[in-house]
């Protein structure tokens, strides 16, 4: 038997999940509603570690979208330190963007 994940190990194994999730436009619900999915991590981690619940990757999408917005600021703010102008639009939730 596996023993179960640290603490850190499972916050950064929930955070690629939902990384995860948000890449492939995979349903919030994953986690819950695939039991193939929950029977895999079963296999691998043998109980050691179970899938994020709906309210944590919610959460999690919030703070992923904080981080993402953080990184778009910081990368403009440089460029106009370097005296470059831009203009971003961004559509991150259709199926095109």
């Amino acid at each position: 038997m596996i023993p179960p994940v640290s603490t850190e190990r499972r916050d950064e194994l929930h955070k690629k999940f939902a990384m995860w999730m948000i890449s492939n436009k995979r349903p919030l619900s994953i986690g819950k509603s695939d039991e193939e999915l929950r029977d895999i991590f079963d296999y691998i981690f043998q109980g050691g570690y179970v899938l994020p619940t709906y309210k944590f990757i919610t959460q999690k999408v919030l703070v992923l979208s904080v981080e993402g917005k953080a990184k778009v600021k910081n990368a403009l703010s440089a460029l106009l330190g370097e005296g470059i102008l831009t203009s971003v639009a961004g559509d991150l939730w259709s199926e095109g963007g």
